[in-house]
């Protein structure tokens, strides 16, 4: 804090001036009144210089720079749904697809409805499954299973062989397990409860990794 002595200065913008020129060798103050001017009129001038330089000066020092306002835009992208890849055609009948890396491949030859002993409506495919080469990772066995196999007809009605069935119309029957080795093919018939005059559309096959190939009936 500045405080100005004597009471013949005034601070301006935090500097002390002195009301009146200073001189002689001794410093003491006298008042001049060059020009004719009296002293009345030198304290009015010099209060309006020191008023003009406090509103001026001052401002000019005090002012600061008027600050720029940020405006962050945040835009919110809603990502569009991946298109769904409509469902590969059905083969047809009698055509080798490959169901496996390891050059595994299905076949459907052919549909017909037959009748069992006791005269209940059945259908039988006859199909095939060639086994691929050895996967080598320890635990795959070489075997087929009728249970990967189903019939879909025009009404959207899935079918399959039921589990436990021991009948035996048509021959060869298509092997459940079965001794086969690597590379080594089956084939054979599977039969389904359908009734006669059914719609069938579709014979499928479905991988153990849920993979489902079919073909048209």
């Amino acid at each position: 804090m500045v405080i100005c002595y004597p009471e013949s200065h005034v601070m301006v913008c935090g500097t002390c001036i002195s009301m009146y020129d200073r001189v002689g060798s001794h410093g003491s103050p006298r008042f001049r009144a060059a020009g004719g001017m009296n002293l009345k009129k030198r304290v009015g001038y010099f209060v309006v210089t020191v008023a003009l330089l406090s509103v001026v000066g001052c401002s000019a020092a005090t002012s600061t720079a008027t600050p720029t306002a940020t405006v962050t835009v945040t835009q919110t992208v809603t990502a569009s749904p991946a298109p769904v890849s409509p469902p590969a055609a059905p083969s047809s009948p009698g055509t080798p697809v490959q169901v496996k890396d390891t050059g595994a491949t299905a076949t459907f030859f052919q549909y017909k409805q037959i009748s069992d002993e006791y005269n209940k409506d059945l259908g039988a495919l006859e199909v095939e499954v060639c086994l691929g080469a050895d996967p080598k990772d320890g635990k795959s066995v070489p075997s087929v299973s009728s249970q990967r196999w189903s019939l879909r007809d025009a009404n959207n009605g899935m079918h399959d062989r039921p589990s436990g069935y021991t009948g035996n119309p048509v021959t060869p029957m298509y092997p459940e397990g079965g001794a086969l080795n690597w590379g080594e093919c089956a084939r054979g018939w599977i039969i389904m409860p359908i009734v006669d005059g059914t719609p069938i559309t579709e014979a499928r096959y479905i991988t153990s990794e849920g993979k489902v190939f079919s073909w048209t009936v």
